[in-house]
């Protein structure tokens, strides 16, 4: 009987966490399928393509409920199949199983509670809200802002990437960066622009190739509005920067792969280096070009363009390469 129990408890406890991971991160393909907050709680939050803000702020407050009834659902779950050793009965819980009920049921009050203080005076109290405040000019509201936010958002112009939840949107005047729990906002004319880092993937679980993503830091000039960072790949990046007007800085140099091409012309200039240089009799040159010296270079690939060479030329007018087949 022990042994059942015991084998109950991990298949129950594996089987909750892979919910919860579900619940809290949900792939794309069960987004799809409309197993996600967004689309269980529609009909709440309404349309995000009219009502952009108010929608996250309704959003991320239900997000944060569900999430953190999460513990207490595991318990009760619990309850139900192992009533032997873990049941309603307070006096018979051990005292690791009480502080766990008591901090699983103290998460969704908070939460509940915070809920509530949000929605006041029509969300005023929402983090999302005050965020909004902070880019008021003039003494104006930050419905104000909210309904230019909605204005663009509405716009068919606008660059988006990413998922639900965790989206980057850039209108003519915001960037903006959705996440689980926040949403964050800053104004174009009102922020510096820099390429952080980038990331490098042989295989993407989208497109089944290489793939490389850039982050960008978003740094408002704004000291109270806290800078954040967007994450895109990099073949949106070309998009992205038709709708930027704050100039991109790229100190570190990062090369952005934009295009297969791109890779490409990597790859072999890689693949070139890798050979060995040799030095061309004047014969040699004189039977490849008219225009060649003495001091030109060649390198011959081994490797997967053995049939190329790769001729560096010097003149006196010009400096260049020819790629040369060489079968």
């Amino acid at each position: 009987m022990e042994e059942n129990v015991t084998t109950v408890f991990l298949l129950y406890t594996l089987l909750y966490c892979f919910f919860a991971i579900c619940v809290i991160a949900p792939p794309t393909e069960l987004v799809s399928a409309g197993f996600s907050i967004q689309n269980v709680f529609s009909n709440y939050l309404g349309s995000q393509d009219l009502h952009f803000i108010i929608y996250h702020q309704r959003r991320t407050a239900i997000t944060l409920v569900i999430h953190s009834i999460l513990p207490l659902g595991y318990y009760v779950g619990l309850s139900c199949l192992v009533d032997s050793h873990l049941h309603f009965d307070l006096d018979d819980l051990t005292s690791g199983w009480m502080i766990y009920l008591i901090l699983a049921t103290s998460f969704p009050i908070a939460t509940l509670t915070l809920f509530y203080y949000w929605s006041l005076n029509n969300w005023d109290q929402h983090p999302v809200a005050k965020q909004l405040q902070l880019l008021t000019e003039n003494g104006s509201s930050w419905h104000d802002i909210a309904s230019s936010i909605n204005v663009e958002f509405r716009r068919p112009d606008k660059f988006t990437s990413g998922s639900m939840a965790r989206r980057v949107i850039v209108t003519d005047s915001w960037i903006m960066k959705t996440s689980t729990y926040h949403v964050y906002i800053a104004h174009q004319n009102d922020i510096h622009l820099s390429l952080a880092s980038s990331e490098e993937h042989q295989m993407s679980y989208e497109s089944m190739s290489t793939v490389q993503y850039l982050n960008i830091n978003i740094i408002p000039n704004n000291a109270a509005i806290k800078p954040f960072t967007i994450r895109l790949n990099s073949l949106e990046y070309g998009e992205l920067r038709g709708k930027l007007r704050a100039p991109l800085l790229n100190a570190r140099n990062i090369i952005i792969h934009q295009s297969l091409s791109d890779q490409f012309l990597v790859a072999f200039q890689n693949e070139v280096e890798k050979n060995p240089v040799y030095v061309l009799s004047p014969e040699t040159v004189s039977e490849l070009s008219h225009n060649l010296s003495t001091y030109s270079y060649m390198h011959i690939s081994h490797g997967a363009y053995s049939k190329y060479m790769l001729i560096f030329r010097f003149s006196s007018n010009n400096v260049g390469a020819n790629l040369i087949h060489a079968s």
